[in-house]
């Protein structure tokens, strides 16, 4: 789940936080769009944060300095 205080899985059981604390790739922890593209991977639009992506157990921030055109990332589509 996106929340504005970051991403947060739930696996049934537990739930976990992901944020701009325990998380560097998270500029900011207010999540505008989630989507899982086709190879699993999950891509987080952060409203000021740019575009994180998780693969695994990974995460990849992506910046204007990578090619975007805003660090508000609010929606994504495959």
């Amino acid at each position: 789940m996106g929340t504005f205080e970051g991403l947060v899985r739930f696996d049934g059981v537990n739930f976990t936080a992901f944020d701009n604390v325990n998380t560097p790739e998270f500029k900011s922890n207010f999540v505008d769009a989630l989507i899982k593209d086709r190879q699993g991977n999950l891509w987080i639009g952060i409203d000021g944060g740019g575009l994180v992506r998780r693969t695994g157990n990974r995460f990849f921030h992506y910046s204007k300095a990578d090619g975007l055109l805003s660090e508000d990332v609010m929606c994504l589509l495959e």
